[in-house]
């Protein structure tokens, strides 16, 4: 057996500590299911041009990040890219080609050149067919060690004073299935051989892999992409402790986990065949990324053609459409929505309805950095961008409490802590063991009875009348503070005269069943909540006759008559649902119309859904698209 000792005890330099935080940097965050917002998985990278990131990571992690080329082959045979728009996106990229050879290039088979780590040297040596890899065994090990050890409510009590390299390192010191699994003798005395300290493991494994330090970054950002889920959930943890101005060394560890792996698999290997063709594969990794970025070069073209055409296609729209200056009217009903897709189809429903109406697009968290409490819970979640710390918090009471309101509200937080608790990753083996027979008629109820299923701490104030309580870390906002906060939010609307008599601000959220990416659906500027909160935290703000009073100050004047209504749009069904309207004093027939209006919109908004939905049947549609929110499989 090989010495299971490095020779010498190797310090890290300060060249390869710079090329190792480099690479933990290019790293985005994901966010947690519960409030899941898109986020563009490449972000870190976007200082580069947009050919090197996606020759970078097609080279590291073999993501191509262009169409294939048979789409732009599709897009050439509808002519939907013309020869013309060819020419003009080669002469923006500098590129002497002709269309027949830009044409002749989508038949030419794809290339990708990828670095290949010695796992992958090591699996060309096993027979897969009756065998793990050892690439699949080491995402799993790492993806198992990591879910126990972030999941809150995980049965695992590592002692404080350990991190995550750590914590692992006492872990896989003890498992001796890996051994088992992968058919190996002797794999243990690696592990046992390890450095404690993380940054000790990363000098060793550098040494002994001769990682040259200009190769270095490159090597660790593609160990991190081969475990690229955990990695964005670790900058995740690292976002957050930036919003509170700490730091953390998680990603640092994560990182040495993953190269602890690589170390163990070279001392153990008796393969000198795959140590050789290491050597050789690491010294021709500066040439990969050059190769592929000439290789997608003329992708590239079609690419712009592409964006070219659509550029071409919309400013055509534009010119056609009736630009003649309308005569300003104030108008009757205006009404605030997100700036997300989906609510545009509702929005134009809705301007369809009368000219009477004026929709505004804007942020669905209507510009108010805020967490929110609701009465009687704990719970604190952020209402918010995830890119932003909540600066004001929201503590919610209840106007008024009568038994079935605090029966239903006791209902909610039994059901809300039984949603929580029923997704965590314990559960997964023995929540509906546990419930027994119990959950087996939920789940038959479920699939020939559907109902509704939102989120019970959004279905919690529903039809309950409620107050806010606004605070910062100084305490009780001020009037001065709201009046600047509102002010603010509605120079950004550009809402600051000729108010409407009803103004409506919608926030959205959706309804789908068994999904655990639901958060997803909702309202990414909310971070990942539906946009009730928001919604009616500000219009309580707008109709306070004293803000409104402080306002005047900044020459914005709402007339008296002016009500602000907060509502929620369902973007699965397109409904409805507004918010308080008991307390507000609202003209009975403008509410009326306002009503018809936004009933007539909904069905409207649910045809024109319904053919991208493939859903025929005129008589159905509304039935049909409700029916999709309680299917399971949707």
């Amino acid at each position: 057996m090989q010495s299971t000792q490095a020779a010498t005890h190797p310090t890290l330099n300060n060249t390869a500590k710079s090329a190792i935080d480099e690479a933990c940097s290019l790293i985005a965050p994901t966010w947690p299911l519960d409030q899941f917002i898109a986020v563009n998985p490449w972000w870190e990278m976007t200082k580069e041009p947009i050919e090197l990131a996606a020759a970078k990571l097609k080279t590291l992690a073999g993501s191509n990040a262009l169409m294939p080329r048979s789409y732009f082959k599709t897009l050439w045979q509808q002519l939907a890219i013309t020869e013309k728009q060819l020419n003009k996106a080669s002469t923006l990229l500098g590129l002497d080609v002709t269309t027949q050879t830009l044409l002749e290039h989508l038949d030419t088979p794809l290339k990708t050149e990828r670095i290949r780590l010695l796992s992958d040297l090591l699996d060309d040596q096993r027979d897969l067919s009756h065998a793990m890899s050892w690439h699949d065994e080491i995402t799993h090990q790492i993806s198992q060690f990591c879910a126990a050890y972030f999941n809150q409510g995980a049965m695992l009590d590592y002692p404080s004073n350990k991190g995550l390299y750590q914590s692992w390192l006492s872990m896989v010191r003890q498992d001796i299935g890996i051994e088992i699994l992968m058919d190996v003798d002797k794999l243990a005395a690696y592990f046992k051989s390890l450095p404690d300290n993380h940054e000790q493991l990363y000098a060793e494994a550098i040494s002994e892999l001769e990682i040259a330090d200009e190769a270095l970054t490159t090597y660790c950002h593609t160990l991190l992409l081969s475990i690229n889920g955990w990695a964005s959930w670790v900058a995740y943890q690292r976002w957050q402790a930036q919003l509170n101005n700490q730091s953390t060394s998680l990603m640092h560890e994560l990182l040495a986990i993953r190269m602890a792996w690589g170390l163990v698999l070279w001392r153990h290997s008796q393969s000198a065949e795959a140590k050789v063709q290491w050597r050789t594969t690491y010294s021709d990794w500066k040439t990969l990324i050059p190769n592929n970025l000439e290789s997608q070069r003329l992708d590239w073209c079609w690419q712009t053609a592409a964006e070219i055409a659509y550029q071409e296609h919309l400013q055509q729209q534009l010119v056609q459409a009736d630009l003649a200056p309308k005569q300003l009217i104030t108008p009757v009903l205006q009404a605030a929505f997100c700036i997300d897709v989906r609510s545009e189809v509702f929005r134009r429903a809705l301007e369809k309805q009368s000219d009477a109406i004026q929709t505004i697009g804007f942020a669905g968290f209507f510009g108010l950095p805020i967490d929110y409490q609701p009465a009687g819970s704990d719970l604190v979640r952020p209402q918010l961008p995830g890119l932003l710390k909540a600066s004001v918090h929201v503590q919610e009471h209840q106007l008024s409490s009568n038994d079935n309101a605090d029966k239903r509200r006791s209902k909610f937080f039994s059901s809300a802590n039984l949603h929580r608790f029923s997704r965590t990753a314990p559960a997964t083996f023995t929540y509906v063991e546990a419930t027994g027979i119990f959950y087996m008629f939920k789940l038959l109820k479920a699939s020939f009875f559907p109902s509704s299923n939102q989120h019970p701490i959004n279905k919690l104030n529903e039809n309950i009348s409620v107050s806010y309580e606004l605070t910062d870390e100084t305490g009780a906002l001020t009037l001065e503070a709201k009046k600047n906060l509102v002010a603010g939010i509605l120079g950004a609307m550009s809402l600051t005269d000729n108010f409407a008599q009803v103004v409506l601000l919608l926030g959205h959220g959706s309804e789908t069943c068994n999904n655990p990416h639901a958060a997803g659906l909702d309202c990414g500027a909310c971070g990942g909540q539906t946009g009730e909160v928001n919604a009616r935290v500000l219009a309580e703000l707008l109709n306070d006759s004293q803000i409104r009073d402080a306002l005047k100050k900044d020459g914005i004047n709402i007339p008296a008559e002016t009500v602000f209504i907060a509502g929620l749009h369902n973007t699965t069904s397109d409904n409805i649902h507004l918010y308080d309207l008991e307390k507000w004093q609202i003209n009975t027939e403008t509410m009326r119309s306002v009503n018809t209006w936004l009933a007539a919109a909904s069905s409207l908004a649910r045809i024109e859904r319904a053919a991208k939905l493939g859903i025929t049947s005129a008589q159905n549609i509304n039935q049909s698209i409700l029916n999709r929110t309680k299917d399971w499989s949707q």
